[in-house]
């Protein structure tokens, strides 16, 4: 698949770059490093993953399904790179220990952690957003054949649009105090 190609070119690119930033001598500390590769290398390995990755487990049940696995190990090894230069240990350590030791998820679980966000953003939008009526369809009904990505996205994962509340997001003027009170408020306490 090329957008897998591409993707792993990418998270290759940005792992090399961190592996630069992390020289021991003049380098970036380890904690900035892990900042850098979950808040820049990630949402550029993942950006629109929605449309192409597959979900690995299924939700009601969480059975593993054959999902996108090829594509996690590739990218997994592009993680363990970004690991090491996390951790600057030696290239013999094990992945699962460069995982539990740098607080990053696996491969696969990073991937059905977007998808289940990239579904909840989806199921959360407001009524007048145009695509709130396929989402509410595709939600009612399962389609054998011919399923697109917003079909197995939702159905695998489980997330029902009618069970999520929608925050309209509205203007407020700059100093007006909200309608509800809050627990400190009712101490006596201003926020």
């Amino acid at each position: 698949m090329a957008q897998a190609a591409y993707t792993t070119a990418k998270g290759t690119k940005y792992t090399i770059l961190l592996w630069q930033l992390s020289a021991t001598l003049w380098g970036v500390p380890a904690k900035l490093i892990r900042q850098l590769y979950l808040s820049v290398a990630i949402p550029k390995i993942t950006y629109v993953a929605a449309v192409w990755l597959q979900p690995s487990f299924a939700h009601p049940s969480d059975k593993r399904l054959r999902g996108s696995k090829g594509i996690a190990r590739k990218i997994g090894s592009t993680q363990w790179t970004a690991a090491l230069a996390i951790t600057g240990t030696m290239r013999t350590t094990p992945t699962d220990s460069l995982n539990v030791h740098t607080n990053l998820l696996p491969t696969d679980l990073m991937f059905q952690q977007v998808l289940f966000q990239s579904a909840l953003h989806l199921s959360s939008l407001p009524d007048a957003h145009p695509l709130k009526p396929h989402i509410k369809r595709i939600e009612k009904k399962e389609v054998k054949r011919h399923c697109s990505a917003l079909h197995k996205l939702i159905h695998t994962l489980g997330v029902h649009p009618e069970c999520n509340e929608t925050i309209l997001p509205h203007a407020v003027k700059p100093g007006t105090h909200p309608q509800f009170k809050s627990p400190c408020t009712w101490l006596g306490h201003v926020l």
